[in-house]
């Protein structure tokens, strides 16, 4: 995550003629990993090539994401990882480990992550892809997690979202379930509960 290329990026730059001024560039990426290392290093507009312009991050929102993707970059947590999709920085595909030593170890969890304009001001909409056993995680993948909700804070950013949602795996909430079932085994029958824990971990390999 922290090198400037990924193998297999392939990169091609051409520059416009004179007659813009803006020192607009072309650039064909396959994958988005580098995104904020090209504005940055580049010191100009980017562009993709189908004509989706990030460089200049001409809102508020989307400037905020390219510093929560510059930071993914260069600090990524532990057991997290998250890329915005091709052609729409506002749309992000996430992973998340299960943690050591718990019974989501070895899990490959994938997730989206859907902003609006008034990021950072609104949490975002999180929803898990893989399929979930979790007293605080719906059928249809949306979390019930506070700081998605009433606790959201302007100073969270991806990698704080990620990590707590990573944190919540082991630690859950079963008070306020958004699966009657999971929170159910949770609290009583926590063998039970784990084994099928463990049976989303295998899922998720295949998924």
């Amino acid at each position: 995550m922290a090198s400037s290329y990924s193998e297999g990026e392939k990169v091609r730059t051409r520059p416009q003629t004179s007659r813009r001024q803006t020192n607009l560039l072309e650039i064909s990426v396959v994958g988005v990993q580098n995104l904020s290392y090209l504005a940055t290093t580049l010191g100009t507009r980017v562009k993709f090539a189908d004509h989706v312009e990030l460089g200049t991050m001409s809102t508020p929102a989307r400037r905020r994401l390219m510093r929560d993707f510059k930071r993914l970059q260069e600090d990524p947590p532990a057991g997290i990882n998250g890329t915005p999709m091709e052609n729409n920085i506002m749309m992000w595909n996430a992973v998340i480990f299960g943690p050591e030593e718990t019974p989501w170890e070895g899990g490959t969890f994938r997730l989206t992550l859907q902003f609006t304009e008034e990021y950072p001001n609104k949490a975002p909409v999180v929803k898990f892809v893989s399929r979930m056993f979790h007293p605080n995680i719906y059928n249809d993948g949306g979390i019930c997690l506070d700081i998605l909700q009433n606790q959201w804070s302007p100073i969270y950013d991806i990698s704080a979202i990620l990590t707590s949602i990573q944190s919540l795996l082991t630690d859950p909430n079963p008070n306020s379930p958004a699966n009657s079932e999971a929170a159910r085994l949770y609290a009583v029958n926590r063998r039970e509960y784990d084994r099928k824990v463990r049976e989303v971990v295998e899922r998720s390999w295949t998924a």
